[in-house]
């Protein structure tokens, strides 16, 4: 498949997200799960095209002596999967409650506009995606937050689109220094104030403190379902970002390198200081994220940084899916409070085998390949500095310090909490996504370092 085609069946589903906004009133749940659907035939077609090619482009304006594209690639294509198969999940498996076209057309909008995203071929293109993410981001925050929505979208857009000023000076540094539009024009341009601006534009996005203001007012006030897709795949708008302008760049930014670590232990501690799990797996989310970019910067100097696209696949599933079990809870006891729980494993065996599972993936279980992520990461950052390998250790413990007492609260503890006698085991739906969810992850483990020679070599 050509790329034009691609992105011409992009702007057919934008315009059937307009027509949901525009009919609000009504419920056409089912026209946005068929139109999903029927969205795999173009991805495996796109899929066949970029392992036989590598690489295509499609210039969509050129002239005055510049030139702006779309363009796919391998990483390009597991983020379009990425963000394909969460939203397909979540109708699929999930039909919202209390759900309108308003709430339809937002979703499919944000799914449109991430797509055009990940196919941003030149800084043009991808800072006008990265800004127009906020047009449904902010929307669906604002009409569908569960208490103060407006200063909750107020808060968002204010963050997002202020601190987003350092990234637009640093790209137009990045064009006058390097006179090209490429997204690793850095590599031409290896100067320490574009890098920080750049990175000053990512901050926000992971988010990294002090710049997480905007995150618990949102995450935790929205209809978890659209969480999880907030967790799932905006998140990954940073990783994507740090890649493409960094990939090619050996650079040194220790100061920067601390802030991410710092900013990982202090998210790893609001997340311990919670007993609301909706929180502690915000919290859990932002310092996953902060470990990753900090491992990146580390390795900057060193290594390919591809390691950030299987992280990434595995972030994007394992968030997804715990906010989704977030929501079930939620939806079947009302109460989201660790201290009323206990004894799952008796009362729920199928929600205990794939939420213990999940956890441990993320706790860095050996026999998943995320284990061998954070390994590469610490090792690499003590090859930078003890001390910063040691903070970063000190984070990772924190994690699994707040997730052996969720485990224990909830599985382990035998006393059965109030939450525990109202729970029901997984419906049929929801066991369906969490073994699919669970066989992705094996398969990710499988092929993760095909995968990476794969990236490392640029294709087949």
């Amino acid at each position: 498949m050509e790329l034009s085609t691609f992105i011409i069946i992009l702007f057919l589903l934008l315009i059937l997200s307009f027509y949901l906004i525009k009919e609000f009133q009504s419920n056409n749940n089912k026209l946005v799960t068929l139109s999903l659907l029927l969205f795999f035939i173009p991805m495996l077609l796109i899929t066949k095209t970029i392992l036989i090619k590598t690489s295509i482009h499609y210039i969509y304006f050129k002239g005055l002596g510049l030139q702006f594209k779309f363009s796919l690639d391998i990483p390009a294509l597991i983020f379009l999967w990425l963000n394909y198969l969460l939203f397909l999940f979540l109708y699929t498996f999930l039909p919202l409650k209390q759900q309108n076209n308003l709430q339809n057309g937002l979703i499919l909008f944000l799914f449109v506009i991430n797509n055009f995203f990940f196919l941003a071929g030149d800084l043009i293109t991808f800072i006008i995606f990265w800004e127009a993410m906020l047009i449904p981001s902010t929307l669906l925050i604002y009409y569908f937050s569960g208490e103060k929505r407006r200063s909750n979208a107020l808060e968002f857009l204010i963050y997002n689109f202020g601190f987003s000023i350092f990234l637009i000076f640093g790209i137009i540094l990045l064009y006058v220094n390097s006179q090209t539009l490429e997204l690793n024009a850095l590599k031409y341009v290896p100067h320490y104030l574009i890098a920080l601006l750049l990175y000053i534009g990512i901050m926000v996005k992971t988010p990294v403190v002090p710049l997480h203001g905007w995150l618990l007012n949102t995450y935790y006030h929205l209809p978890s379902p659209i969480t999880a897709i907030f967790s799932g795949i905006l998140s990954k708008y940073a990783l994507y970002a740090f890649y493409r302008f960094f990939e090619n760049v050996s650079l040194s930014l220790n100061f920067l390198l601390l802030i991410t670590i710092a900013s990982a232990i202090i998210s790893a501690l609001l997340a311990l200081s919670h007993k609301d799990l909706k929180k502690i797996f915000t919290y859990m989310s932002m310092s996953h994220l902060n470990i990753m970019l900090a491992g990146s910067m580390a390795m900057l100097p060193y290594f390919s940084i591809s390691l950030i696209i299987p992280f990434s696949l595995f972030h994007g599933l394992l968030s997804f899916i715990l906010f989704i079990y977030i929501y079930y809870l939620e939806s079947i006891t009302g109460e989201l409070n660790i201290d009323n729980y206990g004894n799952l494993t008796v009362l729920t065996p199928k929600f205990t085998f794939f939420f213990v599972t999940y956890l441990l993936v993320l706790a860095g279980f050996p026999i998943f390949s995320y284990f061998f992520i954070e390994f590469i990461l610490l090792s690499t950052l003590f090859k930078v500095s003890i001390l910063l390998g040691f903070l970063l250790s000190l984070a990772i413990g924190i994690n699994l310090t707040y997730k052996a007492i969720v485990f224990y609260k909830l599985i382990f503890l035998k006393n059965t909490g109030s939450a525990s006698l109202k729970m029901k085991d997984l419906p049929k739906s929801l066991l369906s996504l969490s073994l699919i969810t669970f066989i992705l992850i094996l398969y990710l483990t499988f092929i993760f370092y095909p995968l990476l020679n794969l990236l490392s070599q640029g294709g087949i």
